[in-house]
């Protein structure tokens, strides 16, 4: 199926028109939340099968005291048009077809307001010395792939040679890790296989547990409000409503505990359970929330047992959910509502203009 045409212009030619600049409406005057923020995008699983499987069915507990979004959306089928919908306020596309994108995205918005910013995949060719950023729709193993890279999509990304040496690989992010030299804007895609793509959630969440989680305690991001932002693309299922479960992590969402010395968390923590971004400023933390520790049913317990065990299961909140969460309706353009509200860069006059942001998760600095 070709990609539709939405007010912008998608080809796979490099012969593009430059795009009008879209309306400019001013974001609402915010607080910066971070001063770092990470968005890492996973494929196609279901929430309920994401949210049971370790480590993520214990995520938005203690020691990790991330927040579960429990009424969070992708915005199409299949995987590229959320993606673009992240960096651009629009899905534009409505297939997987590789295009070029002529619209303004949140790099214009961020260099204007001189915020550094990168775009790390990987299996993305390491080194890569080109004018333009790799182009190919697969590296040479098929573990990076181009439709989960959207910035490499955009046309005035690809005609830069400035912006394409921003689009780096996986390597490139743990280098600039150990140099102190990471961006504060960092759109990072996991290769197929770590995405869950070309696997599983098991597998996806064994890489969660060697990759993202030591992340949390760096010193690069705790000495500094960061926020990681934990998605899927989109579901596996093509029938519903499109819930995918997401996780805001990091010391500037509200249910995280403590912090460095050097930064003050007055802004009073988010209450555990049912959560709602309507709920009181005078929230308070209640105490440290740890994973439900009820006995586990086992195959040494009677067949009854078992049963009993399996139809309450059936009935009974996943364990994740006991956990800290928010029932704001969200969706992938909250990711770059909340970014543009973050350094308060103004917005691309598209639907991220009436997006709900994650400022009500968050504290403000």
């Amino acid at each position: 199926m070709p990609p539709t045409k939405t007010g912008f212009e998608a080809t796979t030619t490099e012969a593009l028109e430059e795009e009008k600049p879209p309306m400019q409406l001013a974001n609402p005057p915010t607080t910066i939340t971070a001063k770092r923020k990470q968005i890492i995008n996973l494929e196609n699983v279901d929430y309920t099968d994401a949210i049971t499987t370790q480590p993520f069915s214990t995520l938005n507990f203690a020691p990790h005291n991330a927040t579960l979004l429990t009424n969070y959306r992708a915005l199409a089928h299949p995987s590229q048009p959320n993606y673009i919908a992240q960096v651009v306020g629009d899905t534009i596309l409505n297939s997987d077809e590789i295009s070029t994108i002529a619209a303004s995205c949140i790099v214009d918005l961020l260099e204007k307001k001189g915020i550094s910013w990168a775009s790390y995949n990987e299996e993305y060719p390491d080194n890569w010395i080109g004018e333009k950023p790799f182009l190919k729709e697969y590296s040479p193993n098929g573990k990076y792939v181009r439709r989960h890279t959207p910035l490499v999509s955009i046309a005035s990304v690809q005609n830069s040679p400035e912006r394409a040496k921003k689009i780096k690989s996986g390597e490139a992010f743990q280098k600039d890790l150990e140099a102190g030299n990471l961006p504060q804007y960092i759109y990072y895609t996991p290769n197929q296989d770590n995405n869950a793509h070309d696997t599983n959630i098991a597998y996806a969440g064994h890489y969660i547990t060697e990759f993202l989680i030591p992340l949390l305690t760096h010193p690069h991001f705790t000495s500094r409000k960061s926020l990681f932002v934990l998605t899927f693309d989109e579901t596996a299922f093509w029938v519903g409503k499109n819930r995918i479960a997401t996780w805001l992590l990091g010391n500037s969402v509200k249910s995280y505990r403590g912090g460095p010395p050097s930064e003050s968390f007055d802004t009073p923590l988010l209450q555990p359970r049912h959560r709602q971004s309507t709920a009181s400023a005078d929230d308070s933390f209640l105490g440290e929330l740890l994973p439900p520790t009820a006995g586990e049913v086992t195959a040494k317990d009677s067949g009854t047992t078992q049963l009993v065990s399996l139809l309450a299961s059936v009935f009974t909140k996943p364990s994740a959910e006991k956990g800290y969460i928010d029932k704001t309706k969200f969706d992938h353009y909250s990711i770059l509502k909340t970014v543009e509200e973050n350094w308060d860069l103004g917005n691309l006059g598209r639907k991220d203009i009436s997006a709900v942001s994650f400022e009500p998760v968050l504290r403000p600095i």
